[in-house]
């Protein structure tokens, strides 16, 4: 039996959350940016797969999601961010521009390496770029990973998406970070579950 319309609308809230929580982790912590937004832009995408689940089972659906169907695919952001997400599942990671910029009294490598902290177990070396700055550590199997750390004083990192969109709903957009944009995108999400919850939630009849 295919799931029931509350059920489906109840997936769509799940997603949303955990696209906000990517949000947050992206926001608040430095060291976890990318995996952030990475959850947000995934799960986030996630919400309308689970809400066109509703197809067959919500009367009225399609005048409803063809709105929604005609902003994903010309909107400026919605475009650019749906199909962030697509390279993110087939080529398994967030394609981003990294920006580095050194502190009065400069930064260098390795004579500040202790800015980094202990290092973790099995770290090899210390990266700049790819998102940000940390330690490649090597695992007992060999596979080495990034291990991303808040940047040393010394050095403001910031990072941008390449060739970000200019355009959402029809208006320019100002703040132009991977979290600005993302924020748009799950504004936009949040909008788009609170109308489905409206539209397409049982109401029990009363006897």
């Amino acid at each position: 039996m295919g799931k029931k319309i509350q059920e489906i609308l109840s997936g769509a809230e799940d997603s949303l959350d955990r696209c906000r929580r990517g949000l947050e982790l992206a926001k608040n912590h430095p060291e976890s940016k990318i995996d952030g937004l990475t959850d947000a832009i995934v799960y986030g995408r996630s919400v309308i797969s689970v809400l066109q689940h509703l197809k067959r089972k919500a009367h009225g659906f399609d005048n409803w999601f063809n709105k929604y169907k005609s902003k994903n695919e010309t909107d400026d952001l919605l475009k650019f961010l749906i199909d962030t997400r697509n390279d993110i599942i087939h080529e398994g990671k967030i394609s981003l521009n990294t920006h580095l910029k050194a502190k009065e009294g400069g930064f260098n490598l390795p004579r500040d390496s202790g800015e980094y902290g202990q290092p973790p177990e099995g770290a090899e070396s210390v990266f700049l770029g790819q998102g940000g700055t940390g330690w490649n550590v090597k695992g007992d199997d060999g596979i080495q990973e990034k291990h991303y750390v808040t940047p040393p004083k010394q050095l403001d990192v910031s990072i941008s998406f390449p060739n970000p969109p200019k355009m959402h709903l029809g208006k320019s957009i100002e703040g132009m970070s991977p979290e600005e944009l993302t924020g748009l995108f799950y504004d936009y999400l949040r909008e788009m579950v609170s109308s489905a919850k409206q539209n397409f939630t049982p109401h029990t009849k009363r006897q």
